[in-house]
């Protein structure tokens, strides 16, 4: 695979904002920035941290990295993004069955609707599709779209498919077709078809607060600090990944490669599975690497880059084809085709020199057979304690016990 650029835009159907126009135009709402922080993508498709006080206007692109709460005001409702959301303010033209007092485009991500004291009618874009939502007075919605991703080579890369689930926690909401739901209720959208509106019994954690751990938060507070209003934030990304410079505390580094990915940053995230002392991290690492290629398969040449930068181009190829996974094709059904198959092939890479090799390897392992390190086996044990550890794997392979779960 060609070399490219290391940084790619967070979403295939992302554009630069209007710049001047949009600008100019009249605002739709404001981010008050009150101790969250909110990126908006700027005419160079730089993304850039929003001074708080900023007016909010169509065409903008805005985003809220992990582990913010960040509130914007549209029209006169509140609505918090979380949990890594990307938006796209559109005009709140009318809607085929009526005006709408707010517009958005929502491709990935968690955001709560709170409705002002006359309701509000919302137009939601999903991906690819629309829902014209009606919301009661002070009703609150909250939304998470989830990209999904699917093991597999470079050939079947295509926008993954997304899930929305809707938590109706308090009021009314109005439907298309004008059906009417009262909270607490909870639905789903799959493949363009909505569910029928169940009871909620609770809701996710994080849609009445901020689930995060006390290091978490301290973690999330430093890179708030260290990205500046107005700036671009890349470069301070990979200064808070760094142990000798901003990121000397784990968490800190572990936030900043993760944030990197929604951004089109990726050498962080690549240097982290490498490193011991984020090995709490590796698993989450991968699938936030995953997840980057389920929002943007464009974020593939980019990731690409990053490995061959980090640890050669020899060793790109291979990684990559980790990152990118196995689908039961690669994997095999019968014993034969089991042992012949991309396990064998993980196995060996299991036993490679290179740390990384090993981490990649062995998450592909778990996904594939269902087990959990086998034997005691740890990629950052000796090379004698992996010995013992792959006994266990070899042996299960040639007994045909390695069979990809359900």
């Amino acid at each position: 695979m060609a070399a490219a650029a290391a940084t790619a835009p967070a979403d295939a159907a992302a554009t630069p904002d209007a710049g001047a126009a949009a600008a100019a135009s009249k605002p739709i709402g404001h981010y008050l920035g009150a101790n969250d922080m909110l990126l908006r993508r700027d005419s160079a498709g730089e993304w850039v941290r929003m001074a708080p006080r900023s007016p909010l206007t169509a065409g903008q692109q805005l985003l809220a990295l992990p582990a913010f709460r960040t509130l914007v005001v549209l029209a006169d409702m509140n609505v918090y993004l979380t949990g890594g959301a990307r938006v796209e303010l559109l005009p709140a033209a009318a809607a085929a069955d009526g005006p709408v007092d707010v517009a958005m485009h929502l491709p990935f991500g968690q955001a709560i609707l709170n409705a002002g004291l006359n309701g509000n009618r919302v137009l939601l874009s999903l991906v690819d599709q629309e829902r014209v939502v009606e919301l009661g007075p002070s009703s609150s919605l909250a939304i998470e779209v989830r990209r999904i991703f699917e093991p597999g080579g470079l050939q079947q890369r295509t926008p993954a498919p997304a899930e929305v689930t809707w938590y109706l926690t308090s009021g009314r909401a109005t439907r298309a077709g004008g059906a009417e739901v009262q909270a607490p209720a909870t639905w789903t959208t799959i493949a363009g078809q909505d569910s029928t509106p169940e009871p909620l019994d609770e809701a996710p954690g994080w849609v009445d607060r901020d689930p995060l751990s006390t290091l978490e938060r301290g973690a999330r507070d430093r890179v708030a600090e260290a990205l500046l209003a107005d700036e671009p934030v890349n470069l301070k990304l990979r200064e808070l990944s760094d142990k000798t410079g901003l990121g000397r505390r784990v968490e800190v580094r572990t936030l900043a490669a993760r944030c990197g990915t929604y951004v089109g940053l990726f050498e962080p995230i690549v240097r982290a599975l490498g490193d011991v002392d984020q090995r709490a991290f590796w698993k989450s690492h991968i699938e936030s690497l995953r997840d980057a290629i389920a929002r943007d398969p464009g974020s593939v040449e980019a990731i690409h880059a990053a490995l061959e930068m980090e640890r050669g181009a020899q060793a790109a190829d291979d990684l990559m084809e980790m990152v990118l996974g196995f689908d039961r094709a690669a994997v095999g059904t019968t014993r034969e085709e089991v042992q012949q198959g991309a396990l064998l092939r993980l196995l060996r890479w299991m036993e490679n020199e290179d740390l990384v090799y090993r981490v990649l390897a062995l998450y592909n392992v778990n996904q594939i057979t269902g087990t959990t390190n086998l034997g005691g086996y740890r990629p950052e044990q000796t090379a004698q304690q992996r010995e013992r550890a792959m006994r266990f794997y070899w042996q299960a392979l040639d007994n045909g016990d390695l069979i990809r779960k359900p």
